[in-house]
């Protein structure tokens, strides 16, 4: 299967895929992350002070088109928090998802020995993010990771996106840090 490892960081409604750790990506497309169980998987965000995740804001997509079964499908799954490790917070697959994804693996698997080239696919997080106390600073960073395996190390997916970056990019967009929601209480 062509699975590409398409990671979406969204940090105040924009995309910081200038930060996008290509490496992770291509070592997640040979190692095919659909094989790894579900329960596996782990991301991991370092949260910058004055903003946070907002509920149910962290989400893996997982994407597939099967071209001999005319067949174009996207699953997603809500990340929930789950931890604090080496300062980062760790969001996990929730536990009632697991067998929707395992099925999801399956047909997969199914549809690649049938015929490989007919098959493509994505796998990319979705982390939204809310405003704290007088927001972030400007020189703040902001990094995710994952991890497929649970004894694996976090491979960062976003490395040291700036907080500044993300406020322009809105602000060229016509948007405006004074009008992104707050974090609910």
């Amino acid at each position: 299967m062509r699975l590409i490892m398409v990671p979406l960081i969204v940090f105040l409604g924009l995309s910081a895929c200038s930060s996008v750790v290509m490496t992770t990506a291509a070592v997640l497309g040979m190692e095919n992350p659909l094989a790894a169980d579900p329960a596996d998987y782990a991301v991991s965000i370092t949260i910058p002070e004055g903003v946070d995740v907002k509920e149910n804001g962290a989400r893996l997509i997982l994407r597939n088109v099967n071209t001999l079964h005319d067949v174009e499908k996207e699953d997603t799954y809500i990340l929930e928090r789950n931890d604090v490790e080496d300062a980062r917070t760790i969001f996990r697959i929730d536990p009632a998802d697991y067998a929707t994804l395992r099925a999801y693996q399956t047909r997969i698997t199914a549809w690649e020995k049938e015929d490989s080239s007919a098959n493509s696919g994505s796998l990319s997080i979705f982390v939204e993010f809310c405003l704290r106390g007088d927001g972030p600073a400007d020189d703040d960073i902001f990094n995710v990771g994952i991890r497929t395996k649970p004894d694996g190390r976090f491979m960062p997916l976003i490395h040291n996106a700036k907080v500044k970056d993300a406020i322009e990019k809105l602000e060229v967009n016509g948007g405006s840090i004074r009008e992104f929601r707050r974090c609910a209480q």
